[in-house]
């Protein structure tokens, strides 16, 4: 947006005295360029046969774009023991409920993060 503003003198009889100040407003959404900063999540060992839950550190944004939504991208190995695994932003936990023997596995989990604009 191209703005100007003029001034006229109002203490001088010359009517062509006056000054014009032009300039640009350039208007951008600061949260589209943002930096989504990756969560930190750390390796655990958990009882089976009992609801468990892993905390980890939520991203940070670089602007103050709103939240900020993690969600499970993938989960490995995945195959008919794999326990489900859901995200509990607000409280940073990954949780999920190991409850039969063959769940008893190393699970290597995917999270991804964003912001919505």
């Amino acid at each position: 947006m191209s703005l100007a503003f003029t001034c006229e003198s109002t203490l001088s009889e010359d009517p062509l005295n006056t000054a014009t100040f032009e300039f640009d407003v350039t208007f951008e959404d600061e949260c589209y360029n943002a930096n989504v900063f990756e969560p930190i999540v750390y390796d655990y060992t958990v009882p089976l046969y009992a609801p468990a839950a892993v905390s980890f550190t939520p991203s940070l944004v670089s602007m103050s774009c709103g939240a900020v939504y993690t969600e499970i991208v993938s989960v490995t190995p995945t195959n008919e023991f794999t326990p489900g695994f859901t995200v509990d932003d607000t409280n940073g936990l990954i949780i999920f409920d190991p409850a039969t023997r063959p769940q008893a596995q190393t699970y290597t989990i995917y999270i991804r993060s964003c912001i919505f604009i």
